[in-house]
């Protein structure tokens, strides 16, 4: 499993209760331009970077997990999804750190997304 990311109906509000809940701390803040903030956050002071979270895009249907799994070929593994009736919520395009990243509803409307 590449990461999981957390899409908040409210970035604020959610970072409240769960770093309360979790312990965790924030760690570096990245301005995604119009979709928002994206907040990492990590284990504790001084603890490791475990992945981010982010009010959800008008795209997502509702707060939820986004589970990133490592692939070879961004393109080849966007194209396989879109051909099992996968429907595109954004990408394929790069993220901070230069990964490629494609975000997916699969038939039952759960998110996923091929990251390389």
């Amino acid at each position: 499993m590449g990461c999981h990311k957390l899409y908040a109906g409210d970035l604020h509000s959610t970072w409240a209760v769960n770093s309360a809940l979790f312990g965790w701390t924030q760690d570096e803040a990245i301005d995604m331009g119009e979709m928002g903030v994206y907040q990492l956050f990590a284990t504790g002071a001084g603890g490791t970077t475990i992945d981010g979270l982010m009010t959800r895009p008008p795209k997502v249907p509702q707060p939820c997990w986004l589970h990133c799994v490592n692939v070879g070929a961004i393109d080849a593994a966007a194209a396989r999804v879109t051909a099992a009736a996968g429907q595109l919520v954004s990408g394929p395009g790069e993220v901070p750190g230069g990964s490629g990243i494609a975000q997916y509803l699969d038939p039952q409307g759960a998110m996923v997304a091929p990251k390389r």
